[in-house]
């Protein structure tokens, strides 16, 4: 017992310990970003008949970021995400020959995430946890028969607003007073039914693992004073 409340200690001794900072630089604030990912997709299949999934898709896309950091070890984490993604499958024609087809989907993501931040003066350790919203606005199915190819508008066959756990983990890197680059990865794994009109316990489910890289600025608003 003694072993556990040590280590309990420890834990909130470093998260209420203030990193190194100059005595001129200002505390947390609020900052703005740009950011690149990409990374693979599939999707997990419960109980479909006549389809199943063909290797492992992509995703790749580009957004805006908001951080604000409440103390030197918390903040929260936001912003909107533009992604494109494709996955394949393999779908039986009901009459004994199997067919590839490709899913595609454009879509805009509303992270809402937590931060856990370990720092030192030049290099931040951030944790990222918490939910991702997704709007699908573009779903399209396309089949290859016999040389034929053919495209539908999948959007009416699917529940376009997708919700699921983010888990993340990124590293910053000081590059002037106000702007810091990262690097980092994030999984996602969305647990709405993708089927709008599914029957007993079919079920698509999407998840996905994305390396993500890009730009922060530190605006210096709302500055959080020294402690």
């Amino acid at each position: 017992m003694n072993y556990f409340r040590y280590i309990a200690v420890l834990l909130v001794a470093l998260t209420l310990q203030s990193p190194a900072q100059s005595a001129d630089q200002p505390g947390p604030n609020l900052a703005l970003g740009i950011a690149l990912k990409g990374g693979i997709t599939n999707t997990y299949m419960k109980d479909i008949e006549g389809i199943d999934t063909d290797g492992i898709g992509y995703n790749a896309g580009a957004g805006l970021i908001i951080e604000k950091m409440f103390t030197n070890r918390f903040g929260i984490h936001t912003g909107l995400t533009y992604e494109y993604s494709k996955t394949y499958f393999e779908m039986d024609d009901g009459l004994g020959e199997n067919t590839d087809a490709e899913w595609s989907s454009q879509s805009i993501s509303l992270p809402m995430l937590f931060i856990t931040s370990f720092n030192s003066e030049i290099i931040s350790l951030n944790l990222l946890f918490g939910f991702t919203y997704r709007n699908i606005f573009i779903s399209d199915m396309q089949n290859d028969e016999n040389d034929h190819i053919t495209t539908d508008n999948a959007l009416k066959y699917i529940d376009s607003n997708q919700l699921g756990p983010t888990l993340g983990m990124t590293l910053k890197f000081r590059a002037t007073k106000f702007t810091d680059f990262f690097i980092g990865a994030e999984g996602t794994c969305f647990c709405t039914n993708l089927l709008r009109n599914h029957k007993s316990d079919e079920s698509i489910h999407i998840y996905e693992t994305s390396l993500i890289t890009g730009w922060m600025f530190r605006t210096e608003i709302f500055p959080m004073e020294q402690y």
